[in-house]
């Protein structure tokens, strides 16, 4: 069963407004990606910030149906509070008992599932991350073993929280998207952050 995590617990300060509850085709942005996630991944794990986010989330009618055939949501709240992606990332490590997850941001509501499934059956090493062709690697496009867990934490009590930077070379795998035979995925992973982002879609 692979798993995944949703990162939901950003401040949404570029938007104005909570980027998980934004719609897309009549469904929010968390809903419709939980939607596609679910074909793909038999665990999804929601990191969300604070409880009453959580409950927010848990309300909407894609996780408030109890007919609904989809996988059940596990969430996890921030440990680490105002530390971005990586104080998600590590908290989900600290909270529950997945050995690797595919991670994906919830402002990526188009994210190509095939892709996120591809990195988690490939990652071999601490980390996988995707490459679009001329750009750097993605960090929040990736899958992570356990073995990052050490370094990861390492790296927040240092206070640095790019997740670039956080693992050795070594341990980080990158994989491009075009030699993977992936195709040309890179608009699939377009993230909204703006007011004329959401206009655009």
């Amino acid at each position: 069963m692979r798993n995944l995590v949703i990162l939901a617990g950003g401040k949404s300060s570029r938007m104005g407004s909570d980027k998980v509850l934004l719609k897309i085709d009549g469904e929010t942005f968390i809903e419709h990606l939980y939607s596609k996630a679910a074909v793909y991944f038999g665990r999804i794990i929601i990191s969300t910030d604070t409880r009453e986010h959580a409950l927010a989330i848990k309300s909407l009618p894609l996780f408030s149906d109890p007919l609904s055939s989809l996988p059940v949501p596990e969430f996890v709240e921030d440990v680490y509070p105002e530390r971005g992606p990586m104080g998600g990332i590590v908290s989900v490590f600290e909270k529950s008992d997945a050995e690797k997850f595919a991670i994906i941001s919830v402002d990526v509501p188009h994210a190509d599932m095939r892709v996120l499934s591809f990195l988690y059956d490939n990652c071999g090493k601490s980390a996988c991350y995707l490459r679009f062709e001329g750009h750097k690697r993605e960090s929040l496009i990736a899958a992570y073993s356990r073995s990052a867990y050490p370094h990861l934490k390492a790296s927040l009590d240092a206070g640095m929280y790019k997740l670039r930077i956080a693992l050795p070379e070594e341990e980080v795998q990158v994989i491009s998207a075009k030699s993977a035979g992936l195709g040309d995925v890179q608009a699939a992973f377009m993230n909204f952050n703006t007011p004329q982002d959401l206009k655009d879609l």
